[in-house]
């Protein structure tokens, strides 16, 4: 009797960005953070494993400082959302107490089995002076965090960054 020697090959696709039926997707350690363009705002869909604040920003020139950065949390099912603007390295505050307004229109939130996930819009070309304008196919710098619980002026439990074309 002869033995047949089979040789099992596996292969792992890893995508950090992927496109389907328009909407984009970037898968971040426990982030998932999807987008698309609608005429002339962004869409973005974050959801973080964690039962507390989720943030992601954009353009910061180093660590925070400079980003045009987006904040919420789901309170009793609830989304409660702010727009905040890097004032430091490592702080920030919301675009309404250094003199601006928020830009950032909250659609939904859930928080489920330990995920948190928020649905909002930015507008591609804000006029606040602490907003970033965006410009669709363009690749910006995305720093992203998300906290333990869902006071958002505690210290972030997760941080990564990575690009993102819009």
């Amino acid at each position: 009797m002869k033995l047949l020697s089979r040789k099992i090959i596996i292969v792992f696709f890893v995508a950090s960005s992927i496109t389907l039926f328009g909407e984009n997707l970037i898968k971040m350690d426990s982030m998932d953070i999807a987008w698309k363009v609608i005429e002339n705002e962004i869409e973005f869909t974050v959801s973080a494993k964690t039962n507390g604040w989720v943030a992601i920003g954009f353009e910061p020139s180093k660590m925070m400082k400079d980003a045009d950065m987006i904040l919420f949390s789901v309170v009793d099912g609830k989304l409660v959302i702010e727009d905040h603007y890097g004032n430091g390295l490592t702080s920030h505050k919301k675009d309404e107490d250094l003199g601006g307004v928020s830009s950032v229109t909250g659609i939904s939130g859930l928080e489920k089995d330990g995920i948190t996930t928020g649905t909002f819009r930015i507008p591609l070309n804000s006029t606040d002076k602490f907003d970033k304008k965006l410009v669709a196919g363009n690749t910006y710098k995305l720093i992203v965090a998300y906290g333990k619980n869902d006071n958002m002026k505690t210290g972030h439990s997760y941080r990564g960054s990575t690009k993102i074309t819009l």
